[in-house]
């Protein structure tokens, strides 16, 4: 019993240290280098959609100076998506607004599919001040799929990672 519980709070602490080291800028971000590119990462968020057999990650990103979202599913039946697959995201201003994808990538295993999806610069403004109250993506195999299980917890995070990256880390480049 005691050998269990070294072992859980080894773990604990070994995921809490990690946490505090991998988060050093000001909106708490997981950074990652590629080359001379920060890479700056919001949590990932998992949702539910109305295809039970689809695994949705959902989770901030900022590359350069661009602020945007970037879509996971799980790679099954030969998921594909390309320029076409746009993503329909709704504000609470009763805006719709259309994001297409800027990058589209197969994991090294090719069990997930990550798209991203860029907001325009004139568009950050309603992203930063309104939460995001649906999202709508398309696949090959899937024209329009509705993140069913989005809820406001998870919009206001998003919503508040666009206005810290905005507010910290971008405007003082």
């Amino acid at each position: 019993m005691i050998k269990i519980g070294k072992i859980v709070f080894g773990t604990l602490f070994f995921l809490v240290s990690t946490q505090i080291f991998a988060q050093k800028n000001p909106c708490n971000f997981t950074e990652e280098r590629k080359g001379d590119t920060v890479i700056y990462k919001g949590e990932m968020n998992y949702l539910g959609t109305t295809h039970a057999e689809l695994r949705i990650s959902l989770q901030f990103q900022m590359i350069g100076n661009e602020l945007g979202l970037v879509f996971g599913l799980n790679n099954i039946d030969g998921i594909r998506m390309d320029s076409t697959n746009v993503a329909y995201i709704q504000l609470a201003n009763d805006k719709e607004y259309i994001l297409t994808p800027k990058q589209i990538s197969l994991t090294k295993d090719n069990k997930r599919l990550e798209c991203r999806y860029v907001v325009s610069e004139q568009d950050e403004q309603d992203f930063i001040s309104y939460v995001i109250t649906g999202i709508y993506i398309s696949t090959n195999i899937h024209p329009q799929i509705d993140i069913s299980d989005f809820n406001r917890y998870t919009a206001r995070r998003i919503s508040e990672r666009f206005k810290c990256a905005h507010d910290k880390i971008k405007n003082t480049k």
